[in-house]
């Protein structure tokens, strides 16, 4: 991957370690290639009872690999196809009614949000509002109503709600719902940054949003952030999917350059 420009340039770049990392993936039998080997992205999808959340976010989470270390590596947009053919597949099945519906709302939400950011990354376009914002509403709600326990992954699912609203530009809303009377005990830094940045970007001071957003953004894009976190108070479940939206945001309210057009530059910013 090039060098590229960005706001804030004198960053740390941790292009060693995503290689170091990906070096690592590579391996054919048991690495990244294996799955695109071993089964189709659809493989038995009329036999599949859990929701399917989880298999679209496997397929984008290794496009995310391969393109943080190398955009141009084929397995990019393999996987990224992967992704898109399971969003497609997914989006109007009757399941979501039957089997899928006693955790609709959340599993629903994280599946819509995964599938229309692959989408738009395919596509190179702008991710389409109005499903991020149904994924918002059905995360913040699904959150906290369909899981057992408020615990990481539940708190960083209502948190994953908050930066689709941010990605909307819907900032006051995140604010008002980062406000909500619970204890986010083990995400609570990432909650905090989230709530400093959405009330500085309410104030337009975006020299300041810089400074707050980079520091953080900087520890969670690289690949050893898991062994490096304090688990009491930094316990974020889907980290690899946090690094793409942090990505955009940062794209969108520091960089302020549209999407459509600027996948290659908003994913390098994770790799920088």
């Amino acid at each position: 991957m090039d060098s590229t420009n960005f706001a804030g340039n004198q960053r740390k770049s941790i292009r060693s370690e995503w290689n170091e990392a990906f070096a690592r993936e590579l391996d054919p039998e048991e690495g990244i290639p294996a799955a695109i080997s071993r089964r189709d992205a659809l493989s038995n999808w009329e036999k599949i009872r859990s929701v399917p959340a989880s298999l679209i976010e496997a397929e984008l989470q290794y496009a995310l690999y391969a393109a943080t270390a190398d955009y141009d590596d084929p397995l990019t947009v393999r996987y990224l196809e992967r992704a898109v053919s399971v969003y497609r597949a997914g989006e109007g099945d009757p399941r979501w009614g039957t089997l899928w519906a006693a955790t609709y709302n959340v599993e629903h939400g994280r599946f819509t949000s995964c599938g229309e950011l692959a989408a738009a990354w395919l596509e190179d376009r702008t991710p389409n509002i109005s499903r991020l914002r149904t994924a918002a509403v059905n995360l913040l709600a699904g959150s906290r109503a369909e899981r057992p326990v408020w615990s990481e992954m539940a708190q960083s699912e209502y948190l994953h709600g908050i930066e689709l609203l941010l990605i909307i530009g819907d900032i006051a809303t995140a604010i008002d719902k980062l406000k909500v009377r619970v204890r986010f005990a083990s995400t609570s830094r990432y909650h905090s940054c989230l709530l400093h940045i959405s009330q500085l970007l309410a104030d337009s001071d975006h020299t300041r949003v810089e400074a707050i957003f980079d520091p953080y953004f900087d520890r969670i894009r690289s690949p050893f952030f898991y062994q490096r976190a304090d688990r009491r108070d930094e316990n974020i479940a889907d980290v690899e999917q946090l690094r793409l939206r942090l990505a955009l945001l940062r794209w969108i309210y520091i960089e302020r350059q549209p999407i459509a057009g600027n996948w290659r530059r908003i994913i390098e910013q994770i790799g920088y």
